[in-house]
């Protein structure tokens, strides 16, 4: 994938990619320059050797936000069902979707986004199973920050957040409010972001925007073959 990058409002070039995952994989990489310091290993940016460097650790972080999304699959899809059931989906969540093609692979959207989806997922039936209002209430915060960090990570993913909310107002009612306080919450720093680099709410997908065909047609053609491919 290509480095692309826009001019911010001071001028200068800044990633066109949103911050979402960066913020996500930022712990992944304090543990990996603490490792580094400790093994007495300088890091060098300017050096053509930090491109070996900067891959390495990349594909590290990535093959641990697929593997905590796994983990959160299985969770989640034990307190539905069974054990039994859901190390079958998770078998198939790790072998048979993106994740292990692309989420694992490099810090794309994806593994960003599935990691997020399933914490939110989890987080959510969590408050479903709370033994007391109160821990209701914390996980439903905890699933509100999961969802209005979604489009932080990539901004179609908002119809996760959209879903996510939903089923809260139906399931939680007039608890949902706890909710929409996390999505607010979870929705700040891609915000501030853009606002004070960009001045606009999109960022640097904000030109985009317009490229998007939302009809009918579009759908009728697109559909089959996302679903088929």
């Amino acid at each position: 994938m290509p480095y692309i990058f826009s001019n911010a409002k001071d001028g200068r070039l800044t990633s066109f990619f949103p911050i979402g995952a960066a913020l996500l994989s930022a712990p992944l990489y304090l543990a990996f320059d603490a490792q580094l310091h400790a093994t007495r290993h300088p890091v060098d940016i300017t050096s053509i050797d930090f491109e070996r460097l900067r891959l390495h650790y990349e594909k590290q972080a990535a093959n641990v936000i697929a593997a905590l999304a796994a983990v959160l699959l299985f969770f989640s899809a034990h307190r539905i069902g069974g054990p039994w059931q859901a190390i079958v989906v998770t078998v198939f969540f790790v072998a048979g979707t993106d994740m292990w093609t692309l989420g694992s692979q490099a810090l794309w959207q994806h593994g960003s986004v599935n990691l997020t989806v399933l914490a939110l997922i989890y987080a959510l039936i969590s408050a479903v199973d709370a033994p007391t209002p109160k821990r209701a209430l914390g996980r439903l915060f905890v699933a509100g920050v999961c969802a209005g960090f979604l489009p932080v990570i990539r901004p179609t993913a908002v119809i996760f957040l959209i879903a996510g909310a939903a089923f809260a107002a139906w399931e939680f009612r007039w608890r949902a409010p706890i909710f929409a306080a996390g999505v607010v919450c979870g929705l700040a720093p891609g915000i501030a972001w853009n606002e004070v680099f960009f001045g606009t709410l999109g960022g640097g997908y904000q030109p985009m925007f317009s490229s998007y065909s939302l009809t009918f047609g579009q759908f009728v053609g697109a559909f089959p073959g996302l679903l088929l491919s």
